[in-house]
């Protein structure tokens, strides 16, 4: 259960910075900043998914 709060718990953190209504963030007027967040996350999850099934705790 833990390795799947693990896994939860990394877009939520990812979600609680950029769903923030910053207005003074420079990143925030990039023009691929969602897609590259949504990207580096997805590659995160994936990553430690993999890692977690490597050491068989899923």
């Amino acid at each position: 259960m833990s390795a799947v709060a693990a896994l939860i718990a990394i877009p939520v953190a990812v979600a609680g910075v950029y769903g923030m209504n910053f207005n003074h963030v420079p990143e925030l007027r990039w023009r691929f900043v969602y897609p590259t967040m949504l990207i580096a996350t997805t590659a995160l999850v994936t990553l430690v998914h993999l890692v977690f099934c490597k050491r068989r705790w899923l």
